[in-house]
């Protein structure tokens, strides 16, 4: 692991010094690649744009710009290489071809989203993100309907799979039906509660249903789900509903500053 580590450096440091003889490196190559696995993808991106420049017919090359591009989530980058290659890119494999799909579907253009990923489901059919991903651009694109049917036929093919009943989720919330998605965001908590995505979701549909007090008490379990900028949403519409609730006129006075206490309900509900 050190010895990998070195040869990453060293190779970074041979693009910042701006040696001209680095893309002709196998060593170097592969070294940057692995360093964008480990979440270091400038480096890779930036050895990457000049090696497709040298070698504009390297497939190899290609499918690693675009599957790193993605990783650092620059879409207009992935767009960018997949336009300026598409002649050789016939056949693209999963994980290229997915994160083409991503990038079209990240940027809003819907149609170009939906044929990459009915282009995945054909192609690979043991691939359930394509099938995913179709339903859920479905959903982005407004086609609710389609996408809640689309979902739905993913659930009844595997009932006890948390990322259909996930898909199924975000099609009901993008119809503005939120106790059917907090429904099946419940039971995908319910089937892998260990996986982040399935407690995320969980947070967010409970929110979304207007339970904010829930919704806050598990996030504060697991406080790294959320941004900040998501947390203080929480927080705000929790505080709005105490406030709610304080002014309702059947509550007694006395009861009021009870239920406008954050701490009181934060520390007996469960």
């Amino acid at each position: 692991m050190k010895r990998s580590m070195r040869s990453f450096w060293m190779a970074a440091a041979l693009l910042v010094a701006g040696m001209p003889c680095f893309a002709a490196s196998v060593g170097t190559y592969d070294a940057l690649i692995r360093g964008a696995r480990d979440g270091h993808y400038e480096p890779a991106l930036v050895m990457l744009r000049e090696y497709g420049k040298q070698h504009p017919a390297d497939l190899r090359a290609i499918y690693d710009h675009i599957l790193i591009a993605q990783w650092a989530g620059k879409d207009d980058e992935v767009l960018a290489v997949y336009q300026s290659s598409r002649a050789l890119l016939h056949h693209m494999p999963s994980a290229a071809l997915s994160a083409v799909a991503r990038a079209n579907r990240d940027t809003r253009r819907w149609s170009d989203a939906l044929s990459f990923y009915r282009e995945g489901k054909q192609r690979f059919p043991r691939d359930p993100a394509f099938a995913i991903g179709e339903a859920m651009v479905l959903a982005d694109s407004g086609q609710t309907s389609q996408a809640i049917a689309a979902a739905q036929r993913l659930v009844n093919t595997s009932p006890g799979n948390s990322a259909y009943r996930l898909a199924l989720e975000y099609a009901y919330h993008r119809a503005g039906m939120p106790y059917d998605a907090l429904h099946e965001a419940d039971l995908a908590h319910t089937l892998d509660p260990k996986k982040t995505a399935t407690t995320r979701e969980y947070i967010l549909s409970l929110q979304r249903a207007g339970l904010p007090g829930p919704a806050l008490q598990m996030a504060q379990n697991h406080p790294a789900l959320l941004n900040d900028a998501e947390a203080r949403r929480l927080e705000g519409d929790y505080a709005a509903q105490l406030v709610r609730l304080a002014n309702a006129p059947t509550r007694e006075e006395s009861n009021r500053f009870v239920i406008a206490d954050p701490g009181h309900w934060l520390f007996t509900t469960s």
